[in-house]
């Protein structure tokens, strides 16, 4: 479980310790502010596949709690905390990524347990990248192309490897 911590000022002018712990697994994400844990349950818009993007009320200020994967950070006044980049809101699944999550698909379905492995795991990450807000849609569908073409020739090298090593 990665646990993240930050200190927001609050409007009553003391500083609250805000705190989130994401599970690695199951992405169970559990808050609490000022030692006291708060009921989280992101629905709908909240809560996109990976991505937890929900407003976290602390002393008195909104602030926005965004977790992607097992990785969060706070967003108070437009900027995350962590990191200091602006806050964007995420968006939903561009319909041209499912080009290239199905080319990253169909690696599931042509050998064995490593071209599953690489068509899976490059699939997650086209969908990652194509929701990111901070890359521009021509840099994502860059990164998209470039994930299925390393995946192909991850998986074809070692299909060839495996092939000649075994005839």
């Amino acid at each position: 479980m990665k646990t993240y911590a930050w200190t927001v000022p609050g409007a009553d002018g003391k500083d609250h310790a805000v705190s989130a712990a994401v599970s690695r697994w199951s992405r169970k994400l559990t808050v609490t502010v000022d030692g006291e844990v708060k009921a989280i349950r992101p629905t709908g818009r909240q809560k996109q596949g990976a991505v937890t993007d929900l407003t976290l009320p602390v002393g008195g200020r909104s602030c926005r709690l965004v977790a992607i994967g097992d990785e969060a950070d706070l967003v108070l006044d437009g900027a995350y905390l962590g990191c200091g980049k602006p806050y964007l809101p995420y968006h939903t699944m561009p319909r041209w990524v499912l080009i290239f999550w199905g080319l990253c698909v169909i690696l599931c379905f042509v050998g064995g347990v490593v071209s599953w492995v690489v068509g899976f795991i490059a699939s997650l990450r086209c969908g990652r990248i194509a929701m990111s807000p901070f890359r521009e849609k021509k840099e994502q569908m860059i990164a998209c192309a470039t994930t299925a073409i390393a995946a192909w020739t991850i998986t074809l090298g070692t299909t060839l490897l495996i092939m000649t090593l075994f005839s």
